[in-house]
């Protein structure tokens, strides 16, 4: 029997079908030299099982192709995320909701009456050529 012929079918079709095209004939060729040194050596159960150890090891970002069904996340799905976890929280505690939904109003119009009024307290005297009080 060849030894090529006794290659772990599975293992194989899975390095096929996940290594990039421009590396799989280099590696493939790379593991099968490999497998048949092993066989002739080790024989033919050792040689498979360093086979498959050998193409897991392979698969890894470097080699790997970039597959399409991989979801994409966007920050979108980030916000929409934290918009229906904050939904569900309001909907779950609303006595603590409704006090942290009170101070930030309350801290907002707080901080608008303060920009407010430091505004008119600088337009002061903005008229006048001189501003800084001297004639």
């Amino acid at each position: 029997m060849y030894p090529l012929e006794s290659l772990p079918r599975f293992h194989k079709r899975l390095f096929r079908l996940l290594c990039r095209e421009e590396l799989y004939n280099e590696l493939a060729g790379d593991l099968e030299e490999s497998f048949v040194e092993n066989y002739t050596l080790l024989g033919a159960d050792k040689a498979r099982s360093i086979y498959k150890r050998e193409v897991l090891k392979m698969l890894r970002p470097s080699v790997m192709k970039t597959l399409r069904f991989i979801p994409r996340f966007t920050p979108l799905d980030m916000i929409k995320n934290y918009l229906k976890l904050s939904f569900r929280n309001l909907i779950r505690d609303k006595e603590h909701s409704l006090v942290s939904i009170i101070g930030l109003a309350a801290g907002i119009v707080a901080s608008v009456l303060i920009f407010q009024f430091v505004n008119f307290e600088d337009s002061y005297d903005s008229l006048h050529n001189e501003e800084d009080g001297r004639i």
